[in-house]
């Protein structure tokens, strides 16, 4: 009888261990899907910028800093034509009425 005591309560025992160590490993499983679920809302993430070209900030304040410099160029160009166009407009006048008041 008393063997058979014993064989249960080692048989509780090893019953209350499997339990916790089930729960542990059920904890470790869930905390191992939160990172995998947040590895792979990342990765779709960064997947999903590259297959939409979305810009991040700083690439957009780098492009934006890149048109206002193209744009100053292109208004130092257009006045440098509009100046050099005045000049000839005033040239030609200036000869064509050269050629009548001779």
């Amino acid at each position: 009888m008393v063997v058979i005591k014993e064989i249960e309560s080692r048989q509780k025992d090893t019953e209350l261990e499997i339990h916790e160590l089930k729960e542990r490993i059920q904890e470790f499983e869930e905390s191992i899907q939160e990172k995998s679920a947040e590895n792979k809302m990342r990765v779709s993430f960064e997947k999903l910028i590259m297959d939409k070209q979305l810009i991040t900030k700083s690439e957009l304040d780098r492009y934006e800093e890149r048109m206002r410099t193209l744009v100053q160029e292109n208004q130092v160009k257009l006045l440098k034509w509009i100046v050099g166009t005045g000049l000839s407009t005033i040239a030609a006048i200036t000869g064509i009425v050269g050629i009548f008041y001779r």
